[in-house]
């Protein structure tokens, strides 16, 4: 069995186009994602990449949180530049991956970093990722969303909270190194003080979405109890 860092690696070498996207198989794409992120790359072809945002769908795929992602990143009207070493300095102080996951992200070819991946980072793969990509370029935002990212009480993500913040504080320590006049020891302090609240606050999201379908489960397995038992009746 692959790793994530062997599959993407896997996935990215047998990609053959000039733009590249890596989609999970349970996150969704909107139809005009990959036309309108490819327009904003050829209109500006100094940037490394472009990021929309994604709605937060569950199991069924209704939206549990809409538009998210990018924050200040976003301009009022179309795209906007934003250079490596503001979205590092944003997504500290905010204390978590503003950029969102793979699928809201379509990155040049000639911008990825050797070696793609740095196995050292786990949980937080795709904002490093990101980072390397940019370097000192600039990312193409749009205030659109684009795609959609699925969560479910069983994913990974959901057990893995807590040890998700620890890595990202020293993702947040690393990046204040990589850009020293834009990361300052202070952002690092509260971007980790940030992302315990939002782990908090994901936790509380698991724990209801799981309810939610232990309630379902529950309701189901009482129809077919009172429908298997209606059956048993009429058939004595």
């Amino acid at each position: 069995m692959l790793s994530l860092h062997e599959n993407w690696t896997r996935a990215l070498a047998s990609a053959r186009g000039e733009l590249i996207k890596i989609v999970c198989h349970d996150d969704l794409l909107l139809p005009e994602c990959l036309s309108i992120q490819t327009a904003l790359l050829l209109q500006h072809p100094d940037c490394a990449l472009a990021v929309g945002r994604r709605h937060i769908i569950d199991d069924t795929g209704k939206i549990l949180i809409r538009a998210r992602g990018l924050r200040r990143m976003v301009g009022s009207g179309g795209g906007k530049k934003v250079s490596g070493s503001d979205v590092a300095r944003l997504c500290v102080r905010a204390g978590t991956n503003l950029f969102g996951e793979p699928a809201c992200v379509l990155i040049r070819r000639s911008a990825l970093p050797e070696p793609l991946f740095d196995s050292r980072w786990r949980y937080t793969i795709d904002i490093e990722f990101y980072m390397r990509c940019l370097k000192d370029d600039e990312a193409i935002t749009d205030k659109r969303v684009l795609c959609s990212f699925r969560v479910s009480h069983r994913q990974l993500s959901a057990a893995i909270a807590d040890i998700q913040v620890t890595e990202l504080r020293s993702l947040f320590a690393e990046l204040k190194v990589r850009y020293p006049g834009a990361v300052t020891t202070n952002d690092v302090r509260r971007g980790a003080i940030r992302a315990q609240l939002l782990t908090i606050a994901r936790r509380t999201l698991y724990l209801k979405m799981r309810f939610s379908a232990a309630s379902i489960d529950f309701l189901r397995g009482m129809r077919h109890f009172h429908n298997s038992n209606s059956k048993g009746t009429m058939e004595s």
